[in-house]
This record gives structure tokens, sequence and C-alpha cells, in this order.
């Protein structure tokens, strides 16, 4: 039984149906570009065995952390396509979806370093809702931030609230305005030491 408000049960019976299809195949999803609750994160096709982890543990992990729902797809139809890519398919809520894919993003620089970050920038939004702001550190600052066993990291996103993601030399920020200037003003904190 599927319950809910709206449009609730439907989509939960689509994503049953794409999770069961997923088992076997890549899913395909109609319409994908009219949808609200979906992200689309080219992989590199040598990448994706690294990013589902043993069993998927790894992608299963990241769900149960962000509430979302993953799985790989078939190309889309709009858009640049990179030969040999993969396409991962993240559903769920605005929020949970960015922090799942930078997440992920961070996996594919381990494999690939500068794959998604060689071509970034830092910016910084006022936005007030949800939003990612990047602030570019240096080799030196990037590890001192990251710290031993991604501890630095972790306690940053923790005690402001905010997505906290680095990699290449790019401090990824995710949250809402309030969450974000409080993780860069640590951040700031941090790199006055």
């Amino acid at each position: 039984v599927m319950s809910g408000v709206h449009d609730q049960p439907h989509r939960a019976r689509e994503y049953l149906a794409w999770l069961l299809d997923s088992s076997h195949s890549d899913v395909r999803i109609e319409r994908h570009e009219e949808r609200t609750d979906l992200t689309i994160l080219q992989i590199p096709g040598d990448c994706v065995g690294y990013v589902k982890g043993t069993s998927r543990n790894t992608l299963n992990n990241y769900e149960d952390e962000f509430g979302v729902i993953t799985f790989l797809m078939e190309k889309p139809s709009l858009g640049s396509h990179v030969l040999g890519a993969e396409y991962l398919a993240i559903l769920g809520p605005g929020s949970s979806r960015r922090q799942l894919e930078l997440s992920v993003m961070a996996l594919v620089e381990e494999k690939r370093p500068g794959h998604y970050s060689q071509h970034l920038d830092g910016e910084i939004t006022e936005e007030p809702g949800f939003a990612t702001d990047r602030v570019v550190l240096t080799d030196e600052e990037t590890g001192f931030v990251v710290g031993k066993q991604n501890s630095t990291r972790k306690k940053m996103a923790q005690v402001s609230g905010c997505g906290v993601f680095i990699f290449g030399n790019i401090c990824f920020l995710a949250g809402c305005l309030p969450e974000r200037k409080r993780a860069k003003q640590f951040l700031d904190w941090l790199l006055q030491e």
C-alpha cells in the first residue's frame, strides 16, 4: 500500500518500478527534463564500479545518509554526452540530491583528479534558499581543512549544519544561506590559524 498527498503515491510507484528495473538494466526515465525530483550526474564509465562499491555498498550508504534513491539510467535525450559515460539518476529532495551528487563527484575525483573541478573557480552566492558556494583553496589549505581521515571537514559540517565537500582544491558549501555563512566563517577561522 502506498499513501501520501498530491503526487507522492505516484512517485513512490515510479521509484519502485525503476528500482526493480535497475537490478537488471539501466533505467529509462521518460520526460526526465520535466521532473523536479531528479538530478542526473554524468560519470566516466571506468569510475562506475568505484562509485557503486562492492555489492553497491557505497551508493547504498550515501542513499541512507542523504535520503535519496539512485540508479544508473539510459542516456538522457537532452544535454551533452561523453563517449563511455554512464548516467546516475538521483531522486529525492533537492538539497539531499545535491549532497549525494557532490559526494559522488568527490569519489570520481579520487580516481580522476580534476574531472569535475578543473574548470571551476570560487563562487559565493547570496541565494537565501538552498545553494552551493565554492571556495578555492591552496594545496596546503586543502590538506588542513580536510584533516586527518576527513575529521576537520566533518566537524565543520556538523557545527555549521552545512554540507561541506572538498575535491580538487575546491571547498563546496551546500546549504541555505545561514548555514553557508556559518561554514564560510568556520573555514575562514580555520585558515587564519
